[in-house]
């Protein structure tokens, strides 16, 4: 028994592996949906915490039955489809243009990281959560005008630092997994602006 449960990691990542070979994309677009899925679960599950914690009039057990399932699905969506295949592409064409790890090479994917792909993905994600959630254009290009700066202020003080492990360690086959993990933690961050501009929308309406 004890020797199954040793192989059997062995064998899921052997798995893994050799389907990131075969069909990179898909596996690819399989685990970003399964990450930002549960990700954002257990950034759910931490907001109820911290708003039972603050003595909100819920119990935890009663808005622990209160999953934002929509909410859930549009991060699942955005992870597993317009992120992971944006990242793909990019990671590819930032090794073919930037080839090797010596950390002069790392540093300088880390710069065109954050000065071109960054930018580029974050001020697509509040206008599409807005979308999403059946606001106007409009109100989705004002979310993000509120809230890009701050968003992208935020990344750059945590992208960075992954990307040090990404483009150094990682093989490029499995960077976008890597990242994924990575955005499991990132997450939070884009769930709490994302959620206050969602509040200050609903208070701007009401």
């Amino acid at each position: 028994m004890i020797e199954i449960l040793q192989r059997f990691p062995r064998r899921l990542w052997s798995a893994f592996d050799e389907s990131t070979k075969r069909r990179p994309l898909l596996t690819k677009c399989a685990v970003g949906f399964v990450l930002g899925t549960t990700g954002d679960l257990g950034v759910q599950a931490m907001e109820r915490r911290q708003k039972a914690t603050q003595g909100a009039s819920d119990s935890l057990q009663t808005a622990g039955a209160r999953i934002d399932a929509a909410r859930t699905t549009r991060i699942a969506i955005w992870r597993a489809t317009l992120h992971t295949t944006f990242a793909h592409h990019w990671f590819n064409l930032l090794e073919r243009s930037v080839p090797g790890s010596a950390p002069a090479l790392v540093a300088k994917k880390i710069f065109l990281d954050q000065v071109f792909a960054s930018p580029f993905l974050h001020v697509f994600f509040l206008p599409y959560m807005a979308l999403a959630e059946g606001h106007t254009m409009e109100e989705a290009v004002g979310r993000t005008r509120e809230n890009f700066v701050k968003l992208l202020q935020a990344s750059y003080c945590y992208w960075p630092f992954v990307h040090c492990m990404t483009f150094s360690v990682i093989p490029l086959r499995h960077r976008v997994a890597f990242v994924n993990i990575a955005a499991v933690f990132w997450m939070a961050t884009l769930s709490a602006l994302n959620q206050t501009a969602r509040e200050a929308d609903r208070l701007g309406t009401t």
